[in-house]
């Protein structure tokens, strides 16, 4: 993978338990970390509506190899550009080489 295509920072968020301003533990998106990505956006046709929901799979956000990048689940949020995607698929590593790392994401 060349480093001049991972040309966007990403934040990848998760749903679990936070502390709250009084203290108290409650469920809510943390932050997981912040890494490298690039882009790429499925055009009209390709475009797959999701069965039983109104997102629409809009492309795939692609990773260099790490150990926060392989953890990276269905239902986290990777914000790029502030724009939050839905990740469809969890990390994938396509070239079981540890090189890179596909989502599949979606706006809902």
């Amino acid at each position: 993978m060349r480093a001049g295509k991972l040309n966007k920072k990403a934040r990848i968020k998760r749903l679990g338990e936070v502390t709250d301003p009084a203290g108290g533990v409650v469920d809510g998106w943390f932050e997981v970390g912040k890494a490298w990505c690039g882009f790429i956006g499925l055009r009209g046709g390709e475009r797959a509506t999701a069965i039983g929901n109104q997102s629409t799979m809009i492309g795939t956000v692609f990773f260099r190899y790490t150990s926060l990048t392989k953890t990276i689940q269905v239902g986290d949020v990777i914000v790029v550009d502030g724009v939050e995607y839905t990740a469809q698929s969890p990390g994938v590593n396509e070239s079981m080489k540890n090189e890179s790392i596909t989502v599949a994401v979606s706006v809902d």
